[in-house]
């Protein structure tokens, strides 16, 4: 509570940076998700920071697998990580498939 009810940004962010921090290794990312969801403040935005954070840090191995065995959309959301890792490398394909899944316009 001392941090705030992260009903502002900057609350928000310091509550998901200290869950993070609180339990910083892959094997631990359960219980810092569970410590950013479990308060009486705006607990989905902390969860969301703090999944944001250890996702960029530790990577999708690092989720425990009960919770991505039901993960409705999981093909999708893998697909457009990937495709989105190869547009930052500049690496999208040339066959036309890329305008094809992402039209403009």
């Amino acid at each position: 509570e001392s941090l705030g009810g992260a009903w502002v940004a900057e609350e928000a962010l310091a509550i998901a940076v200290y869950c993070a921090l609180a339990h910083p290794w892959p094997g631990e990312l359960r219980q810092a998700l569970l410590l950013a969801v479990n308060h009486s403040g705006d607990s989905d935005s902390t969860g969301a920071v703090c999944g944001n954070l250890l996702g960029a840090l530790h990577g999708e191995r690092a989720l425990p697998a009960d919770w991505l065995a039901d993960l409705e959309g999981r093909e999708t959301i893998n697909e457009l990580a990937d495709d989105f890792v190869t547009w930052a490398a500049g690496e999208p394909p040339s066959d036309g498939s890329w305008a094809e899944r992402y039209p403009l316009g």
